[in-house]
């Protein structure tokens, strides 16, 4: 799938009003570059707002006070417009968003060909399923996302792998089986007998109910995730501003910048340390000296006892099923039953199975101490980040005379009780946990793992009187395989990706021992808790880079501020690579951020120069290089780190 954006255009639209940009030479072929040169406060982020939604339909989404921030001050509008053209592979389209300033909604139209306007975003199916707002934020780039791609508890850098190479789309083809399942219940019941039909329906109504329920059950379920996402992401930002007033008072900066310096490090092992037990939690001989003793004496036991290897109950009792011994004597009556009885002395074969795992288990096992050190290790820190929280507590005391310190301190402890409480509900929701079950009296109505068994047993009365039992297995067989598939191509491609942004990375951030160890939700770093702004934003260039490098979607980046918070040097590397990367690049940038940026593309062909520049409460275009070269806004600021 390709994409080149043509052109767009604002009509009453706040900080542009009317204004048309057209990114194409005489023969309309777009240029592989445009820059934009803005001001703060000129309209980039309304520009990239807007872009993504065309994209994606989120406009239909906005709520009121949102559409209406678009609306131009003292201004009495009625609406706005935003228009852009695009060829997406062959075909032209041209998509609208209509604001309509007094009900505060949007609306859709969509033109191909420009040969008239159909409502709603009439882009083709497979387009509309790909062109989700996790997906178009991945090409109209959001830099707050640079930060997720590296944030622990984010999975955003898996987001974006699963999002532009549709490997979702793998195991949802299990729900078109299992669907097809449901189809063929349906089409048998009715032509059964009125009694059995009576049953079917009554056991499908009681299933429909079932699925109701859980529908509703996973609806909250996603209601508190999300409620409670934006509860931390609201306390990390507390987080964020009390550090940064703690840092703005000389006297405590030093004391406040060590402490945070020290935690980092602390959590850092803490996570390393925690991974490694868990990884090892599982083996109960690694615990104590004593149980590794008691476990390979129970295996000596089990060698003595010399449980059957090949022999099993279901022998005997197929043996007594047959007309004729082994040994060649007749089976009557008197041998049958003794054979039975004599059989209930075996095990069945499935717990011979699982005896000779456990012998193989425990006997190929050696005890070490090492998770014992590692638990050791584990608690030393844990003392040691308490330790550092009352210092924290300290240094915060310093403040306490700080009403605004102090707001944000009353915010942060009323948060950290509604994501106490919304933690709460969530484990009642989700705990699988039977004794807790059992203790909070949870029932298949407020719990998704008890609401799924009854379902499940709901299911299995139905599919006996339909008679679809083994084609539902069949159906679950071919779900768990390509849940397998999935999961087998997302590892193997996770791998193949951490490999190339490596070799990016390296390119990037020449002189930065900087590795990406694996992707787990969010790229975790090879022995490092976590890098800086202008790290965090180079290898997020670095992974975006190679997912589109690699994918079968060949699709325009559109930045805004791409090198604000890069040092001189990286400024430069990242302006080499990103033309690189994407045959169409759309970026929006400040004065401030200028140079060692804008440099590398001074010197290349197929630039496009736009300066915006406000002018008798409007804004006016100039497209030379020298206007983009000079221009310089007073509110801009370097911003490097």
């Amino acid at each position: 799938m390709r994409l080149r954006i043509l052109s767009w255009s604002y009509l009453n639209i706040r900080g542009m009003n009317n204004l048309e940009i057209l990114l194409t030479d005489n023969g309309g072929k777009p240029y592989p570059i445009a820059l934009f040169m803005m001001a703060n406060g000129t309209g980039k982020t309304t520009t990239m707002a807007l872009l993504g939604a065309a994209f994606s339909g989120s406009a239909s989404e906005w709520t009121p006070s949102f559409v209406k921030e678009f609306k131009p001050p003292s201004k009495d509008l009625a609406k706005g417009e935003f228009r852009v053209r695009f060829v997406l592979d062959n075909d032209l389209y041209l998509v609208e968003i209509i604001l309509n300033y007094n009900s505060g909604k949007a609306f859709y139209r969509t033109s191909r060909s420009e040969s008239g306007y159909d409502d709603g975003l009439r882009l083709p199916e497979t387009v509309k399923r790909v062109f989700s707002k996790e997906f178009v934020d991945r090409f109209i780039f959001d830099g707050e996302l640079a930060k997720d791609i590296l944030k622990l508890g984010k999975d955003e850098a898996e987001k974006a792998l699963k999002n532009l190479y549709q490997i979702n789309y793998v195991s949802a083809l299990g729900k078109v089986a299992i669907d097809q399942v449901d189809e063929v219940q349906k089409s048998l019941y009715p032509t059964t007998n009125a009694r059995t039909d009576h049953a079917v329906t009554r056991i499908r109504q009681d299933k429909e109910e079932q699925e109701k329920i859980l529908n509703e059950l996973k609806q909250r379920e996603i209601k508190l995730k999300r409620e409670l996402k934006e509860k931390k992401d609201r306390r990390d930002q507390i987080e964020e501003d009390k550090s940064r007033q703690l840092k703005s008072d000389q006297t405590i900066r030093e004391q406040v910048q060590i402490n945070i310096n020290k935690r980092t490090g602390v959590d850092g092992k803490i996570k390393e340390v925690r991974q490694k037990v868990l990884g090892v939690i599982r083996s109960p001989h690694l615990f104590s000296k004593t149980t590794f003793e008691r476990m390979n004496y129970l295996a000596s036991k089990m060698n003595q006892l010399q449980l059957p290897e090949n022999l099993s109950r279901q022998f005997f009792e197929e043996l007594a099923e047959a007309q004729e011994c082994v040994c060649g004597r007749p089976i009557g009556p008197h041998e049958h039953d003794s054979i039975l009885n004599g059989s209930t002395r075996y095990l069945g074969s499935d717990e011979i199975g699982v005896i000779n795992e456990m012998k193989s288990a425990i006997k190929d096992n050696q005890y070490t101490p090492e998770l014992k050190d590692d638990i050791n290790k584990l608690n030393d820190l844990l003392i040691e980040r308490n330790s550092l929280e009352r210092e924290w507590g300290v240094i915060e005391g310093q403040k306490s005379d700080d009403n605004a310190y102090n707001e944000l301190l009353k915010e942060e402890k009323e948060l950290e009780l509604s994501i106490q409480r919304i933690s709460d509900q969530l484990n009642e929701l989700t705990t699988k946990d039977r004794l807790e079950q059992e203790r909070k009296a949870l029932s298949d109505k407020g719990n998704i793992p008890l609401c799924e068994n009854v379902l499940a047993d709901k299911e299995r009365k139905l599919n006996d009187v339909t008679g679809t039992v083994t084609l539902l297995k069949k159906a679950k067989v071919v779900q768990s395989y390509l849940k397998e598939i999935e999961y087998q191509a997302l590892s193997l491609l996770k791998e193949k990706i951490v490999e190339n942004t490596n070799y990016k990375i390296q390119w990037l951030l020449p002189f930065e021992k900087i590795t990406v160890e694996r992707i787990d939700g969010h790229l975790t770093l090879l022995r490092k808790a976590g890098a800086s702004q202008g790290q965090s934003l180079a290898i997020a260039y670095a992974y975006l880079g190679t997912l589109f490098s690699e994918s079968a979607y060949n699709f325009p980046f559109v930045v805004d501020s791409p090198a604000g918070a890069l040092d001189l040097q990286v400024r430069r590397n990242v302006s080499t690579i990103l033309p690189k990367l994407f045959d169409q690049l759309i970026v929006f940038i400040t004065s401030g951020e200028r140079e060692a940026f804008a440099d590398v593309f001074y010197k290349l062909d197929g630039v496009q120069y736009f300066t915006i520049v406000p002018e008798n409460n409007n804004v006016i275009i100039v497209r030379e290089k020298d206007a983009f070269y000079t221009f310089q806004s007073e509110d801009d600021t370097i911003n490097t780190l």
